[in-house]
């Protein structure tokens, strides 16, 4: 393990500097919309533009390297390897826009639609593997593992939602009802390829299709609700040279809340009562990793002063 020493300060010195500015940096964020009604319906237009800072870890001016300075590397040209944060990364910037409309009737039924386009202009991509980097300014040559910065990509999609109660319906299906949502994204201008093939990859951690059910009942005293939430497959990391998948899978939970009084609410709730698993894969038939947690209960209360 190589240990910073000597003229290596000065790179460290420089990255300080850099996180300091990068600490300083103050987003400047602007929204316009606009709101028209008319019997019910909601049209919106709306535009903004966004910022985030980079995760503290991810400027972190720490590296673990590995210098490979004896006969036998030299002879089969081992790379020195080097982990490090990226104090020179810049922010997340983006500017979204989308158009909706919306209709709204008695009782809380609701229907809406959009569609919205990200003008994504700096992304934090996942940690890359750069060749021959002049590290520490000193003519050595090193592998280096980090962060970086990705530009030009534009994310677009639509999604529907609503909600219906079916207030119309004798007791006690009077106090029930459904509601849910449905989304479609795409991604242009991805500038990740796969390791193997070279062809170009979707964005990490993005599903085309998900969606969201749910079904509900509510008086004065109880509330009851199942729900079933669902996301495609979405592309979600490189190991050991392979583009690792996580397969699609929807879930189902449940809640049962009993009010006592205005103060006091008891409950029982539910998470992946189907048993649902989430899945890594590397290709048909090679499973990288499987996370299984089961069935989790519990039950609780809340109390407002």
């Amino acid at each position: 393990v190589y240990m910073l020493s000597g003229d290596d300060y000065d790179k460290v010195l420089h990255w300080a500097d850099l996180l300091a500015k990068k600490l300083k940096e103050v987003p400047i964020l602007k929204t316009v919309g606009t709101d028209q009604y008319n019997k019910g319906l909601q049209a919106y237009v709306g535009a903004a533009k966004v910022m985030a800072r980079p995760e503290i870890f991810d400027l972190n001016i720490n590296a673990t390297c590995t210098l490979h300075d004896y006969p036998l590397a030299t002879e089969r040209e081992y790379a020195n390897t080097c982990r490090a944060g990226n104090p020179d990364l810049d922010p997340y910037r983006a500017n979204p826009w989308e158009v909706a409309l919306n209709w709204y009737g008695e009782n809380g039924n609701h229907l809406g639609a959009s569609y919205f386009v990200k003008d994504i202009t700096s992304h934090i991509f996942g940690a890359e593997l750069q060749e021959d980097v002049d590290f520490f300014n000193d003519g050595r040559k090193w592998h280096t593992t980090q962060k970086v910065n990705k530009q030009g990509i534009t994310t677009k999609g639509i999604e529907l939602a609503g909600r219906v109660f079916f207030d119309f319906l004798p007791e006690p299906l009077h106090n029930t009802g459904i509601g849910g949502n449905y989304s479609y994204i795409t991604a242009d201008n991805v500038d990740d390829f796969n390791p193997l093939t070279g062809e170009r990859m979707p964005l990490r951690g993005q599903s085309k299709t998900s969606y969201n059910i749910d079904a509900f009942y509510e008086d004065e005293s109880w509330s009851a609700k199942v729900t079933y939430n669902y996301r495609d497959e979405y592309y979600s990391r490189v190991f050991a040279g392979l583009p690792v998948f996580v397969e699609g899978a929807g879930y189902v939970d449940a809640k049962l809340t009993y009010t006592l009084n205005d103060n006091l609410k008891i409950y029982i709730d539910g998470r992946n009562l189907t048993g649902e698993a989430k899945i890594e894969t590397s290709g048909t038939g090679r499973i990288n990793d499987l996370q299984w947690s089961g069935r989790v209960f519990s039950a609780g209360f809340t109390y407002k002063l």
